[in-house]
């Protein structure tokens, strides 16, 4: 079964493909790259950002994996999955995430402030597109962070379903 080791099925592969999209969007995120004849831009841009979600959300898969198979009882906690339980709380899940929406909105306004500084006209794609795309990115993996962490706090809760006695017994 995957569940049995989601470290090396979700986590380890989630977290190469958020390094490689963070790393390559990194760059073309201020402006194109040229590298050997060949110029990235925009388009690689998006795929990069791709890239950092779909190995952000593995990353969260494999943390609620886990939290799921210690609650069904499948599997014994480890020492090391009690660290990230301190780290990786329900409340600081809704802070980072809500402090990641608020870096989006904030980029969302920045767009809004260069467009009207254009007379709502149009716009430089290159650098509008880009912000977008943080801006994008940002309220997108902060929403994910809080629902999330709402999942995994009802994870870790402990408590085993069990069959509620009948009504009149």
């Amino acid at each position: 079964m995957l569940l049995f080791s989601p470290n090396w099925v979700f986590l380890y592969p989630g977290l190469a493909l958020m390094a490689i999209g963070l790393v390559c969007g990194g760059a073309l995120i201020v402006n194109p790259v040229s590298f050997h004849g060949l110029r990235f831009s925009l388009g690689t841009l998006v795929y990069c950002v791709t890239m950092v979600e779909v190995g952000f959300q593995a990353a969260w898969f494999a943390l609620l994996a886990q939290a799921y198979v210690v609650q069904t009882g499948l599997m014994p906690v480890k020492r090391r999955l009690r660290l990230v339980d301190r780290v990786v709380t329900l409340e600081r899940g809704i802070l980072s995430g809500t402090l990641l929406v608020m870096l989006g909105m904030a980029l969302l306004v920045h767009a809004m402030v260069l467009w009207a500084d254009a007379g709502f006209g149009p716009l430089n794609v290159n650098q509008i597109v880009r912000i977008v795309i943080g801006s994008s990115l940002a309220i997108s993996m902060g929403f994910q962070v809080v629902l999330s962490s709402f999942l995994l706090g009802t994870l870790r809760l402990g408590i085993r379903a069990k069959l509620a006695p009948e009504a009149g017994a």
